[in-house]
C-alpha cells in the first residue's frame, strides 16, 4: 500500500546549502549572534517591515510573547482544541490557564465558539489562534470578536497567533504590516494599541 504524506517538506537541494553547512560545522557558530542567525533576523525584518527576533523554539517565542503582553498568573487564555501541545504548555509556563475552544472544519479556531467562551469566562487575558497545516485562521473575524469583548469588559484582551504551522504567505505578510503584527519565531501577536 502506498502512503500519502500529510505534509511533504520543501527542502533545498543539498548542493545549494552544503558550503554554508560546512562553514557552520567547521566554525561551531550555530546560534547566538552567528552570521546566519543575524542574517536571518535582518532578512525577516526587511521582509516583514518589523523587528524580528529568533529564539530557541516556537514554545519560547510564545512564552516571551505572553509575558510581553502582560499575562497575569491565573488568567485564562483561550486556544483551539486542535493544536500542538506546546501552545498549551507555553500558556502554563507563562502562568496562565488554557481554555480550549472548538475548531472549524479547517481545524482552526471557531469564531462563534470563541465568542461564547469570552461571554462565559470573566478572567480571560487573551486568545491564541493557531494557523494549521498552512491554513491561516480567520484573523479578521477573531480580531473583531476580541476587540468587541475588550471594549465590553473595559480591559485589554490580547490576540496572539501561533504561526509555527504556516509560512509567511502574502496574506499573512499583509496582515503583519497592515495590523502592526510582531513576529517571533513561530508566533506573532496583534498589537491593537492596548
Amino acid at each position: 500500500m502506498k502512503s500519502i504524506p500529510l505534509i511533504k517538506p520543501d527542502l533545498p537541494v543539498l548542493d545549494d546549502v552544503a558550503e554554508s553547512f560546512r562553514e557552520i560545522l567547521e566554525n561551531g557558530k550555530i546560534t547566538n549572534f552567528s552570521k546566519y542567525v543575524t542574517k536571518f533576523e535582518e532578512e525577516a525584518s526587511d521582509y516583514l517591515n518589523a523587528h524580528a527576533l529568533t529564539v530557541s523554539s516556537g514554545t519560547m517565542g510564545l512564552v516571551f510573547a505572553l509575558h510581553s503582553l502582560g499575562l497575569q498568573k491565573g488568567q485564562k487564555v483561550i486556544l483551539p482544541s486542535f493544536t500542538f501541545m506546546a501552545t498549551a504548555q507555553a500558556v502554563l509556563y507563562a502562568g496562565g490557564i488554557p481554555v480550549f475552544v472548538d475548531v472549524e472544519n479547517d481545524l482552526t479556531l471557531s469564531p462563534s465558539d470563541l465568542a461564547d467562551l469570552l461571554e462565559k469566562h470573566d478572567n480571560v487575558g487573551g486568545v491564541i489562534g493557531t494557523h494549521v497545516y498552512g491554513m491561516p485562521c480567520q484573523v479578521e473575524k477573531l480580531q473583531e470578536i476580541v476587540e468587541d469583548f475588550s471594549r465590553q469588559k473595559s480591559r485589554p484582551i490580547f490576540l496572539l497567533y501561533d504561526a509555527a504551522g504556516i509560512t509567511c504567505t502574502r496574506k499573512v505578510r499583509q496582515s503583519c504590516t497592515q495590523k502592526r503584527l510582531l513576529f517571533m519565531k513561530g508566533a506573532y501577536l496583534h498589537n491593537n494599541g492596548n
